[in-house]
């Protein structure tokens, strides 16, 4: 199979989609099947070292009208199947696949399907050969929305890299400066427009908290334009000095950063799946999110985190708390190794060779 992968953003992107779509062309380019994938990103944020074998990347295209008229030109080579790691690019993806014969898989997250959806992306969605959704959530929000055939609409959870694992937690503490205090953490871009992330639920709640545990901190990873609200509404709350605001932390200090927390809690209404409660469980730290939308998938409907509803959230935390302090090595690895079972990366090649099967039948 040769594959023309328009993408949002993958090999030197950030963020949850950009990684969605690297592990799955990672695993459709491990298929025996596939001959090779041009990926075409509208952005990239990092310089892209070394791609896997079977994988080009041609540069970024910014400009939408480049953008169109980039994949136009892929044309005079030959496709068997055209892949959109989101629904943005659907509708490009299906005139492309329309034009060169070739199968169209959709690949859905979340949000981006929630409420009414727009003409044309509806109008590829119904298109589709395949859509690959990433929660049952949004699978069946798409069903609701769209005139599409139950069976053509496959779940196939994100996936974990085996990077995220248990180490020495001392040494993870003493790299962020940490002492024996109670750490939460939280990690996701802090965007004006992502305020369903719930950063602003867990800074409310820590005030109740230090009740119980007079020297928790909270540790918040990410940046962006929402950053000055939240330590306003911090400094506000009276909270300040139980919060610390660490900025974007590298990728390769992710783990230590997972490893050095008791509890990773991230209270998002907007979750099409969730991969950083899988990231945070595979480094075996426990997990609390919303029992909403897609993070009951990542959660494992409270079988691997604590899924708990959205009007319980802040009473919820201080007994879970008190739940995890015995928390030893053992059931660290014992939740990082069910994650990666379920999760990891063999599960999610499987996945991928299914569909391949099906494209190709």
């Amino acid at each position: 199979m040769r594959i023309l992968a328009l993408v949002t953003e993958s090999y030197g992107g950030r963020g949850g989609i950009a990684c969605a779509a690297r592990d799955f062309l990672d695993a459709l380019a491990r298929d025996t099947r596939v001959e090779v994938i041009e990926v075409l990103p509208r952005s990239t944020s990092d310089p892209v070292s070394e791609l896997p074998p079977k994988i080009r990347q041609l540069p970024a295209v910014r400009s939408r009208l480049g953008y169109s008229l980039k994949s136009l030109v892929a044309l005079i080579q030959s496709w068997d199947v055209i892949f959109c790691n989101h629904v943005y690019m659907a509708p490009l993806g299906a005139l492309i696949a329309r034009l060169s014969g070739a199968k169209l898989v959709i690949q859905v997250h979340g949000i981006e399907v929630w409420g009414r959806i727009g003409g044309l992306r509806r109008a590829a969605l119904e298109a589709a050969d395949w859509i690959v959704s990433v929660s049952r959530d949004t699978r069946s929000r798409i069903l609701s929305a769209c005139d599409v055939a139950p069976e053509t609409i496959l779940v196939i959870p994100n996936t974990v890299s085996g990077a995220f694992a248990p180490v020495d937690r001392n040494a993870a503490r003493t790299k962020f400066r940490l002492t024996e205090n109670p750490v939460l953490l939280a990690v996701g871009r802090l965007s004006d427009q992502e305020q369903y992330k719930g950063h602003d639920r867990v800074i409310r709640a820590l005030k109740s908290l230090l009740a119980g545990h007079p020297n928790l901190l909270l540790l918040v990873a990410g940046d962006g334009d929402d950053r000055a609200r939240l330590e306003a509404l911090a400094e506000q709350e009276g909270v300040s000095r139980h919060v610390r605001f660490l900025g974007q932390v590298p990728q390769q200090d992710l783990n230590d950063l997972y490893n050095a927390a008791d509890l990773f809690t991230l209270p998002s209404t907007g979750e099409g799946f969730g991969i950083v409660f899988l990231e945070a469980m595979a480094a075996g730290t426990p997990a609390v999110g919303l029992a909403v939308a897609g993070a009951k998938d990542a959660l494992a409907d409270g079988d691997l985190g604590f899924c708990v509803s959205e009007d319980k959230f802040s009473e919820a935390l201080a007994p879970i708390l008190s739940q995890i302090e015995g928390t030893s090595e053992e059931d660290r690895q014992g939740l990082a190794k069910e994650v990666h079972r379920r999760f990891g990366k063999p599960a999610f090649e499987t996945s991928i060779h299914n569909l391949l099967t099906r494209i190709a039948a």
